[in-house]
């Protein structure tokens, strides 16, 4: 039987201000609509349609949802809390293993302020770690850099954080795993969070991961995971990212697998309806701890893209991206039954959001 009594407490928990937050005379209610509909092509075509090593977009020449939701927001002085349930490609590839019959739940928390500087959140959560979000349309590209959809896009758990000052917030984190509603084990990970604003055009945050993620009846093999971004306004329009992660995991026998990854991205705003974006990247997992090859050996990639995107309207956004990834392994070519170290592909989409005033 699955084993889930951490989850089942902290939802619970989680769950127990609602009613007399509802019923503040200072909460207010929102609800909000998300649609993102792909189209994707790409110069190799995968077996079963399926792309690997991107979860964003994930299917090959067809045309779907590949992320929608709907969530319900309270919000108030002293707390906060958010439910939404998701469809689409995206948590259809992103939820594995037991995770994967809860991939309708995208977040389930709730937010207290213990004083103007201190907050504790609880419950099923965005992850801490990396500059793009798990949504979409919030993200400067449409498809995600290798550190993100290799790194958590959410986690379950309690987070505290305090606002040192006002360009300086720290947190910290005790979580259910690397991404995990289902216990795999008996242990507990943890994780911090720093973010610094030395003025108004820089921000820098360093992240950090520490835990076991092997499933009962294999050996504990910690991981200790880095992640660093800086985002610059250079101008008004013009806004650069550096991202950097450094992740090491014990091995087996003894000593320590390493993997890392460097990108820089950049996003121009040609005006208040258009923009483009580049990002370049490199990513390298030579032990194959995070990334799983289709050949055995270890995980290198190289890719970079353009983005464009168009605000028709303040609610739907048309967005057009060409990447091109090459790697050491290979590309099952599913028409040709050949194999190719490169892949370049071409995505449409069109997304919409909507959120509704206070209820």
């Amino acid at each position: 039987m699955t084993r889930i009594p951490r989850l089942l407490f902290i939802l619970l928990f989680a769950s127990l201000p609602y009613p007399s937050l509802v019923a503040d005379d200072d909460m207010e209610i929102r609800l909000g609509f998300l649609a993102y509909i792909v189209g994707s092509q790409s110069t190799v075509r995968p077996d079963g349609g399926k792309r690997m090593f991107t979860l964003q977009p994930s299917l090959d020449r067809t045309i779907g949802v590949m992320q929608g939701y709907a969530e319900i927001i309270g919000s108030s002085k002293q707390s906060s809390w958010r439910i939404a349930f998701q469809d689409g490609w995206f948590p259809r590839a992103n939820y594995t293993g037991d995770d994967y019959s809860f991939r309708f739940l995208q977040e389930a928390s709730f937010t207290s302020r213990i004083t103007d500087d201190i907050t504790y959140s609880i419950g099923l959560l965005p992850s801490h770690i990396g500059y793009e979000s798990m949504i979409a349309r919030d993200n400067a590209t449409l498809s995600r850099s290798f550190t993100a959809d290799n790194t958590p896009y959410y986690e379950t758990g309690i987070s505290s954080t305090y606002n040192v000052s006002a360009q300086l917030s720290s947190s910290i984190l005790l979580l259910n795993g690397w991404q995990r509603i289902v216990d795999v084990n008996d242990d507990l990970s943890a994780g911090t969070a720093l973010k610094w604003r030395p003025d108004s055009t820089m921000t820098i945050s360093w992240n950090t991961y520490v835990g076991n993620d092997q499933p009962r009846d294999k050996p504990s093999l910690t991981r200790f995971h880095n992640n660093v971004w800086c985002e610059w306004s250079a101008t008004d329009n013009l806004t650069v990212v550096g991202l950097l992660d450094l992740c090491l995991q014990e091995k087996p026998t003894s000593g320590m697998s390493n993997q890392w990854y460097a990108g820089v991205a950049a996003r121009y705003a040609c005006s208040r309806s258009i923009r483009i974006a580049s990002r370049i990247e490199r990513y390298f997992d030579p032990d194959a701890i995070i990334v799983s090859p289709p050949v055995m050996g270890s995980f290198a990639a190289t890719a970079g893209l353009v983005n464009n995107d168009y605000d028709v309207t303040e609610y739907v956004r048309l967005r057009g991206e060409c990447r091109r990834i090459e790697y050491n392994g290979l590309f099952i070519n599913a028409s040709t039954n050949g194999a190719r170290s490169s892949e370049t592909y071409f995505t449409l989409s069109v997304s919409t959001r909507l959120t509704t005033g206070p209820l």
